[in-house]
């Protein structure tokens, strides 16, 4: 069963969301953990895993163990913690926030060795987005021009960042790196509302093609690498849709018109980054799910 939290227990007034799976046709099956403001959920490498961020009192970090049901705290300091990412050796990435400045860490998730700090403290706000499969590389968006994509090669004290887009009339946020790497997915808003765009990786410049319709935020690439999901938001804006598009990376690129897996009342778009992920045989997706919307 779930661990029983006393002291830095969710508020009354907060939100109190939950975990649930839902398959391709959409139907549930309720995970077991204690109600909190989670607004964000990512899978380990192993599906063994999810990593939390819950917006209480104080914004941490969280680890809940899918197989054992229990629930543990990763970040143990007085900062502001958001935004989890995991590495597949385990490691996981966020961003760590102090009064008005920002810094990117990387941190075991086992805590076996001690916080690495991966950018110097700023103004400037920073959101680690993807890993490559090595964990060498990471893609974060931040606010230094607008909101932007950087690449950030990880090598100890000469490790280097570049820009994907850095156009400051635009807001390219949310990359993600497809599973061979060969491509990126993100949100912009260039024509006038969130889209999703793929374009290859790492020379952005040389391609760029819109697969959403209508709207779409939050990319995921199923592992196999042959069909990207987003949200695309309904009316009110705490509902939303999972769409799917289906890709061929044979020959260059190619992708179908999006469908829907399925719609559902359990996704909020505007809650965080990663509010849902995929399972390893991509037939399953991890949902947070506000709990007033579960009750009869």
């Amino acid at each position: 069963m779930t661990d029983r939290l006393t002291s830095d227990s969710s508020s009354s007034m907060q939100p109190l969301n939950t975990l649930a799976w839902l398959d391709r046709e959409g139907i549930e099956e309720p995970i077991d953990i204690q109600p909190r403001n989670y607004i964000y959920a990512q899978l380990s490498a192993d599906g063994k895993q999810v990593a939390l961020n819950s917006r209480d009192e104080s914004s941490d970090i969280w680890i809940f163990d899918l197989q054992f049901e229990s629930l543990r705290r990763l970040t143990l300091d007085l900062s502001s913690n958001i935004g989890p990412l995991w590495a597949s050796d385990g490691r996981l990435a966020y961003t760590r926030v102090i009064n008005d400045t920002q810094e990117l860490v990387v941190q075991a998730a086992d805590r076996s060795t001690p916080a690495e700090l991966l950018s110097i403290l700023s103004n400037n706000a920073k959101y680690p987005t993807s890993f490559s499969a090595d964990g060498r590389t990471l893609i974060y968006h931040t606010s230094t021009f607008g909101y932007d994509m950087w690449s950030l090669l990880l090598n100890g004290e000469n490790s280097s960042t570049q820009p994907l887009f850095a156009n400051p009339a635009y807001r390219e946020t949310n990359g993600a790196l497809s599973p061979n790497e060969r491509w990126i997915a993100n949100e912009s808003d260039e024509t006038g509302q969130l889209e999703i765009f793929v374009s290859p990786f790492p020379n952005v410049d040389t391609g760029r093609i819109q697969v959403s319709v209508g709207g779409g935020s939050r990319p995921r690439w199923h592992p196999d690498g042959n069909e990207l999901f987003y949200i695309k938001q309904n009316e009110p804006a705490l509902t939303g849709a999972l769409m799917s598009v289906s890709i061929d990376t044979n020959s260059g690129f190619t992708n179908e018109a999006p469908v829907l897996p399925f719609e559902n009342k359990f996704i909020a778009p505007n809650a965080g980054r990663q509010v849902y992920d995929i399972s390893a045989d991509g037939q399953r997706f991890l949902m947070i799910q506000n709990q007033l919307q579960t009750e009869p």
